[in-house]
C-alpha cells in the first residue's frame, strides 16, 4: 500500500529500514558522526527529532534539512 516514490526502502547497518524515519545511529551513520552527536545536535535544536514509544527517531526531512543548515552555514 506504499507509494514507491514516497517510502524508499533502504539498506542500513545490516537492516532494511523505511526512509522516512531513522534511530539515532542510523541518523549517525548518514551525518558521518557518532551517536553520541546526533543526541548533542537533538538536544540543541539543531536536529529535529520525534519520539515513538519510549524510542527517539529522526525523520529524513530533518536529516536533510539540517545538512542543508550546515551548507548554509559553513565558512571556507
Amino acid at each position: 500500500p506504499y507509494d514507491n516514490s514516497i517510502v524508499v526502502l533502504q539498506k542500513l547497518g545490516g537492516r532494511m529500514a523505511i526512509d522516512r524515519l531513522y534511530t539515532p545511529d542510523q541518523a549517525a551513520q548518514l551525518l558521518g558522526c557518532g551517536r553520541t552527536r546526533v543526541y548533542a545536535f537533538i538536544k540543541s535544536g539543531e536536529l529535529r527529532s520525534v519520539k515513538l514509544g519510549a524510542s527517539r527517531r529522526i525523520p529524513r526531512s530533518a536529516i536533510d534539512d539540517f545538512i542543508e543548515w550546515l551548507e548554509a552555514n559553513a565558512t571556507t
